[in-house]
């Protein structure tokens, strides 16, 4: 996940633009997204990440499958 910081602060894009992290970005996901296997590309943020509900329900509103987890061998 990354910070706004990555985008914002000159130390974080040494002799990139804001515009050319961001384009940057743009392609990374458009890359992910052109893999067969890979049916959306969801994001969320730190706000998100930090707080199991809130997380919970971002997967959930993009379709997610989430609840306890799997272990090998578990029968599906």
């Amino acid at each position: 996940m990354r910070r706004r910081s990555e985008y914002l602060q000159p130390k974080f894009r040494p002799e990139r633009s804001v515009e050319q992290a961001l384009l940057e970005e743009k392609r990374r996901g458009d890359w992910l997204q052109a893999l067969p296997e890979v049916r959306r590309l969801v994001r969320w943020g730190w706000r998100e990440a930090s707080d199991p509900e809130l997380l919970s329900r971002r997967l959930a509103q993009v379709g997610v499958p989430f609840g306890p987890r799997r272990r090998p061998g578990d029968p599906w």
